[in-house]
């Protein structure tokens, strides 16, 4: 997001309400004023690359629109197929003639709060660069737009239906729509009801407390009350009026596969802020000439703007605590944005010097923007709600802190970029522009190859599946947005489940060209999969509470009801890695059904014999974990018992590993040269797991620390030595998934040796790296490596 743009529509874009002085228009309204004629030519460019998209999109819904047509009513005339496919074509021309021009407008919005403002050359600059960044693919398909109806609502379409369809047929058709049309309905009605509601009681309260202001400050009789608590009313409900007709106008717009998407990812309409001031509605305003004398309106807005002014005074010194944390980040921030400039060139520290200035003024300029911000929040309010919010954390001895989203709100600042230009070569620029588009690449490739590694756990692959499905993991990763963070400093943690969501984007064609039957199953399942507790307790132990059993029997029936079924789960995690081994085998060494069937047998008994061995620790830990409590309590502290992490099941499967009668059968139903053959490929299975996780650390060290593709180069040797050698003891000092934790994920790049860090760090990047956290725990896991060696 760029920097200028972000300050024009910060109100727009976190709900602001625009002051009663300067009443405006609605946004629709607003959309049909033209901008700076180079935003709009840059808008008109922008327009071009994403109407072919929608078009696309458009004929696509229409095509399975006939195709459904055909199926409902049994429609098997060629020429009539023909004449429709003809007409949803046109239908299709017709709803895109007002597209671009409706979908100009409404990104009009999203630039700036007021067209009519006239705006500086350094602004225009900015907002074209803001439209450079948009992305055609999402504003093409998602974009909501006024003045626009779906290719099936078309005139044309219609009458082509009726000329084409029988009167049966076109009674079946229109029913089926009918049914769509009511599903249509229902769902825009869920979207919008609470939108609605939600500015119905923000309205209510703020035109209440302009009402209770004006009656204390001016003396208001009953009458005169009563009369703007009317209009207060009316004003409210017709601005309700209006904006629900075109919210409802532009979500009729998207086709079903696009609204089913919205709905997935939204549960309330968000699209367009219902943010219209009720305060300045044209409404309103007339009521206030009528009931109030100019002089009584003169002495309001003095005494009030006097009260607001100290007021903002109170708010600005409120928030010094909040002002200091962003001052802290924004020198983080811009310290980071030099380090990088000069490390992907490798240049010297002296050179920073030169910038000392740019990054003075750009953080003054974002700290100005941060006081705009912070004042405009109360500038949307009643001025008695900000005081009642001061007084409650005051009273409680709370701090308030200030949040706005400041993603690249300092690095992205046009002014501090252009001031590079007098300072590095054009070569330099281009080196630093390539290294933002390196860390990207290589972003992508570490988290495909952990989805890889990841899925490989639960489906096998062989060597050569890995090579295949590598692009394809690359690809649908990148919709996890949770996996790529943008900020270089943003805490962040992983969770497992993001793979398996991603795993469900690769198309099925895809998959059936490299997995076998088996696989594919195995890959749907894991699909499954989340990172969420697993509840061992049956529901009818769940609702326990309402038991009534004598102690101690009570708690002796809930508890052994609790193992049985934690068991009996224990037991099928076991079973399923085990088999899932014997398919490996079988695939990779070619077995035949009778060897795969006695593997299957061995697997049985190795999973059995190793649950056996540990239900009676696990009993003994039950009982240690709840000690003596009553019956109503145990339930739930049962629930809370996390006996399902992985650490766990690692235990359970390397103990079913173990046991002799899966080591016997290896043996003696697998050749040495099959045992040798499937050795390669665990062997290759654990060392593609160790580089996807080097490459993983490596990422996350990049994205924290900036280095170029040179120093990527020769720290992933070290690192990757060190994945090898003291994964095992990070793992034992944390959990199975500590690489996966913001605070242990770079652990093994503090294990490279310090002289060889220094070496490819430069000196700005060593300091930083030092005060990462990953240093706390590099010296206790060193020693249990050293021990573990040493034994």
């Amino acid at each position: 997001m760029k920097f200028v743009a972000w300050i024009l529509s910060i109100v727009w874009l976190s709900s602001a309400i625009a002051e009663q002085q300067s009443a405006r228009e609605p946004w629709w309204v607003r959309a049909k004023q033209p901008l700076h004629p180079t935003v709009e030519a840059a808008l008109a460019e922008f327009t071009k690359k994403i109407v072919p998209l929608r078009r696309a999109n458009l004929s696509s819904h229409m095509t399975a629109r006939l195709d459904m047509l055909v199926e409902k009513t049994d429609l098997t005339d060629p020429e009539k197929k023909a004449d429709l496919k003809k007409a949803a074509d046109q239908a299709v021309d017709e709803a895109m003639k007002p597209f671009a021009q409706s979908v100009t407008e409404t990104n009009r919005v999203r630039l700036v709060k007021e067209p009519q403002k006239k705006l500086s050359a350094a602004e225009v600059d900015q907002l074209v660069s803001f439209i450079d960044g948009w992305s055609v693919q999402s504003i093409a398909l998602n974009r909501q737009v006024l003045g626009c109806t779906l290719p099936e609502d078309q005139p044309l379409w219609q009458a082509a239906l009726e000329t084409h369809l029988s009167a049966v047929q076109y009674a079946i058709w229109g029913e089926y729509v009918g049914t769509l049309r009511e599903t249509k309905t229902k769902e825009i009605k869920l979207l919008l009801d609470p939108w609605e509601t939600t500015y119905r009681k923000w309205a209510s309260d703020l035109m209440k407390s302009e009402i209770e202001e004006m009656s204390q400050i001016l003396d208001l009789d009953m009458e005169e009350i009563e009369q703007l608590s009317a209009s207060s009313s009316a004003t409210i409900e017709r601005i309700c009026l209006d904006e629900r007709r075109r919210a409802e106008e532009v979500l009729t717009f998207l086709t079903d596969e696009r609204r089913a998407d919205y709905i997935k990812r939204n549960k309330i309409y968000n699209t367009t802020k219902l943010d219209t001031d009720p305060l300045s509605a044209q409404q309103w305003l007339s009521t206030l000439r009528k009931v109030l004398q100019p002089d009584e309106m003169a002495k309001f807005k003095q005494e009030r703007e006097a009260t607001r002014e100290l007021l903002e005074k109170d708010w600005l010194k409120f928030l010094q605590p909040s002002f200091i944390q962003f001052q802290a980040i924004s020198k983080k921030q811009m310290e980071q944005e030099v380090t990088d400039l000069l490390a992907v060139n490798s240049l010297p520290s002296e050179r920073a010097k030169a910038l000392d200035q740019e990054v003075k003024e750009t953080i003054e300029r974002a700290e100005a923007v941060w006081r705009e911000t912070a004042l405009q929040q109360i500038k949307n309010e009643r001025v008695g709600a900000i005081r009642e919010r001061i007084e409650e954390y005051k009273k409680s001895k709370r701090t308030y802190y200030f949040r706005f989203d400041e993603s690249n709100l300092l690095n992205n600042d046009p002014v501090w970029k252009k001031s590079w230009v007098n300072i590095f070569t054009p070569e330099e620029l281009q080196i630093y522009k390539s290294s933002h588009a390196d860390r990207k690449a290589r972003r992508e490739l570490a988290v495909g190859m952990m989805m890889l590694a990841e899925l490989d756990r639960h489906v096998a692959f062989t060597d050569s599946q890995r090579e295949n499905l590598l692009p394809l993991a690359k690809q649908v990763v990148k919709e996890q947005t949770q996996l790529f963070p943008t900020e270089r400093h943003q805490y962040w943690d992983c969770q497992v489940r993001l793979f398996f969501a991603a795993a469900k984007d690769v198309k099925q064609a895809d998959l059936e060209k490299y997995l076998d039957k088996k696989q594919l199953e195995n890959w749907r399942q894991a699909q499954e999969m989340t990172a969420a507790k697993l509840k061992f307790i049956p529901q009818e132990i769940q609702g326990a509470t309402s038991l009534r059993y004598p102690e101690p029997e009570a708690v002796e029936h809930i508890v052994s009801d609790y193992l049985y079924q934690k068991t009996k789960a224990e037991r099928a995690m076991v079973l399923k890695n085990m088999l899932l081994l014997v398919d490996d085998a079988g695939r990779v060494a070619e077995l035949s059904d009778d060897v795969i069937s006695r593997l299957e047998t061995a697997a049985r008994g190795a999973s059995e014999r190793v649950i056996e061995e540990r239900k009676n620790q696990w009993a003994k830990d039950v009982r240690s974990h709840i000690g003596e409590i009553d019956v109503q309590q145990l339930p739930r502290r049962l629930d809370k018992l996390s006996f399902n992490n992985t650490n766990r099941r690692r235990i359970l499967n390397d103990g079913a590993l173990k046991q002799g009668v899966w080591k016997a059968a290896v043996q003696t139903e697998m050749t040495e040269a099959q045992q040798a053959a499937w050795k390669v490929e665990t062997d290759a299975r654990a060392a593609f797991s160790d580089e996807a996780l080097a490459v993983f650390v490596m990422a996350e060290f990049d994205r924290r620390y900036s280095i170029n593709s040179g120093q990527w180069e020769q720290l992933e040797p070290y690192v990757a030595e060190i994945v090898q050698d003291y994964r095992v003891d990070i793992r034992n000092y944390f959990s199975d998934s500590w690489y996966y934790r913001n605070y242990a994920v770079t652990i093994p790049v503090a294990g490279v040796p310090e002289a060889e860090a220094k070496a490819i760090l430069s000196e700005k990047q060593w300091k930083l790296w030092k005060g990462d956290s990953a240093w706390h725990y590099w010296s206790g896991v060193k020693d249990n490596h050293d021990r573990r060696v040493a034994k």
